[in-house]
């Protein structure tokens, strides 16, 4: 491949981020990018006892942590999911009074008979467990949270009285019985056999039916104050936001830069290049063995001039376009924390017995497979997107912290950019900015070739093609 190109807007490009100008691409969070499946991963759970207890503790732990923040913040500061004690490398150092006081809350947890024999059911699940199928039962797990550090606390002193607290002596009893559609489940998926994801297609329903329920609760009775509290974002929201969490602590946080292997796309213009107002860059990238690459450095902080010592090659990582996301089994993909983390948060339990989940944990072959599931995160696709031919850059928090988007600028080598394609609704006065800039930038190298093309339509082929303005060839 000798070309690769990136479509930007003039904003991003002349504008209030100046990319042209300090030769910076941006590296985007998922959330960022227009593709709401972006960093999507079929998480399933699927473990023994000793897994699904700890999951339990560690929801109880969040529970806890939210309930005391609470206690001294009340509503004068929003509370956000990065306040779950869910850390990617372990949880924070803790006192031994609060390590104390966790260990009463979590022995009157699992006092609860319900409480005390989940663990063992949902470990008799034959089949993995996909999100829509575990939240409900974490929905009545919040209710036995609540209670107990509400009235932990309360005990302790530390609250005037029980808040949250809904005294139900028959929950108990009944949501024992609950333990029943475990068992059913695996029976009606061994009835239904052929029949793919009978379990989540059955779930999915009920999941729907769930949050149906809940917006016409919050559209009918709740107002817009309370839905943005704090107690609301304990005692309701809790749940998901701990799942949503989970889902994050598995793998690093990446970052990428989009570039595609065709420029000829007219809806990729009117996406990508501000209804063809906006340029498309052309680079030409290195090849390092089979695989083809870009070198970028990091601006430095303290300097406003662009630099480019320090450059190293950048992998371009091609597309793939399936229907289906990659299958991560979240008990084996704990991959960021060390493993004496693990087996305290996850892989052990209080009397020391070690979770068959834990067997291949830090292998090569555990090891191999890890990082090609986090490569899958970002390099893959559902095929309505496959027209792009797209190829990215990515980088991740693993070795530098790229949380702040300032740290996601990195600088391109000039020689690199081979030349700018106009777009057909270009205005003359950003075409004459641009060529401006080029001009200046040359020179200051010394470089004599640089290539500037307008887009226009091809009615012999129904593609966006373009020209070259010959009179800019040279540019000195």
């Amino acid at each position: 491949m000798n070309e690769i190109y990136r479509f930007r807007r003039i904003e991003n490009l002349l504008g209030q981020h100046q990319e042209l100008v300090k030769q910076q691409i941006y590296f985007a969070s998922p959330d960022q990018l227009n593709d709401p499946m972006e960093g999507y991963q079929d998480i399933f759970w699927k473990g023994d006892q000793v897994v699904w207890e700890n999951f339990l503790i560690n929801y109880l732990r969040c529970v806890s942590h939210i309930f005391f923040l609470y206690l001294l913040l009340g509503e004068s500061k929003k509370l956000t999911p990065d306040d779950l004690p869910l850390y990617p490398y372990g949880i924070k150092q803790e006192t031994p009074q609060s390590l104390a006081f966790f260990q009463k809350t979590k022995a009157a947890f699992f006092k609860h008979r319900f409480i005390n024999t989940l663990p063992g059911v949902l470990a008799d699940r034959t089949s993995p467990m996909r999100r829509r199928e575990l939240s409900p039962y974490l929905s009545f797990v919040q209710h036995y949270a609540v209670n107990t550090v509400s009235d932990q606390y309360f005990q302790a002193g530390l609250s005037d009285k029980r808040l949250f607290y809904h005294d139900v002596p028959e929950m108990d009893k009944h949501l024992s019985r609950s333990h029943i559609l475990v068992k059913l489940t695996n029976r009606l998926e061994k009835k239904l056999i052929g029949v793919t994801n009978s379990a989540d297609l059955i779930f999915s329903i009920a999941d729907q039916v769930r949050k149906q329920h809940s917006l016409a609760v919050k559209y009918n009775d709740m107002s817009s104050e309370h839905l943005n509290s704090n107690a609301y974002f304990l005692t309701m929201e809790l749940p998901d936001i701990f799942l949503d969490k989970l889902e994050k602590i598995m793998f690093s946080d990446w970052y990428s830069a989009s570039f595609l292997g065709n420029c000829t796309n007219s809806a990729i213009w009117g996406h990508y290049a501000d209804n063809h107002r906006g340029a498309c860059l052309i680079f030409s990238p290195d090849r390092i063995e089979e695989q083809i690459t870009l070198n970028l450095t990091k601006v430095c902080d303290n300097s406003e001039a662009v630099s480019t010592s320090g450059l190293r090659p950048h992998y371009f990582q091609k597309i793939e376009y399936h229907n289906k996301h990659v299958e991560i089994d979240f008990f084996k993909s704990l991959g960021r924390a060390p493993l004496h983390t693990l087996n305290y948060l996850w892989y052990k339990n209080s009397s020391g017995k070690t979770s068959i989940c834990a067997i291949d944990i830090d292998t090569d072959k555990w090891r191999k497979e890890y990082w090609e599931n986090f490569k899958k995160a970002y390099s893959v696709k559902l095929e309505e997107w496959a027209y792009e031919e797209e190829y990215r850059l990515v980088i991740n928090d693993i070795l530098y912290e790229y949380t702040d988007p300032a740290n996601r600028k990195l600088t391109y080598d000039f020689r690199q950019l081979k030349g700018i394609i106009f777009g057909m609704k270009m205005p003359l006065t950003d075409k004459r900015q641009i060529i401006k800039l080029i001009r200046e930038k040359c020179a200051a190298q010394k470089r004599e070739q640089f290539e500037f093309y307008e887009a226009y339509y091809n009615q012999s082929t129904g593609k966006i093609d373009r020209f070259k303005l010959d009179l800019f060839n040279k540019i000195l």
